[in-house]
């Protein structure tokens, strides 16, 4: 049996994933753990080791991510970097890619994304 973490387990999307994945370990929030927070992040995953992390927690609220920039550019992308130390295969579940139209209005929350995408697809096999 696989040994999977599961990321932002209490959002809409956890709550349904949760349900068919076989005795995932759940991050439900920050009361578990504050992802937003590197240091404690390293801490808490030292002598931890998964098949697959699937890392749905985010930063949805647009105005906040725009004046929180480093926190969420730290749940958005850095905590990736963690994860692949920590894991066989990562799973990142991102948003519309909007940065592949030809224009868009570049904001802290999309840009955070594009780069977890890139942290988490430059390691193969990996998802997003």
């Amino acid at each position: 049996m696989n040994k999977i973490l599961i990321t932002g387990a209490s959002g809409m999307l956890g709550q349904s994933l949760v349900k068919f994945v076989t005795e995932p370990e759940l991050l439900k929030g920050r009361r578990d753990l504050n992802l937003q927070d590197l240091s404690a992040t390293k801490k808490w995953f030292r002598d931890k080791q998964y098949d697959i992390i699937i890392h749905l927690a985010a930063s949805t609220n647009l105005r906040l991510a725009e004046k929180n920039k480093k926190e969420t550019y730290c749940l958005q992308a850095d905590v990736n970097k963690v994860f692949l130390e920590h894991c066989k295969k990562l799973i990142y579940i991102s948003t519309v890619p909007l940065w592949l139209k030809k224009e868009y209005t570049k904001t802290v929350y999309f840009d955070s994304k594009k780069r977890g995408e890139d942290i988490v697809l430059s390691k193969d096999g990996n998802a997003v």
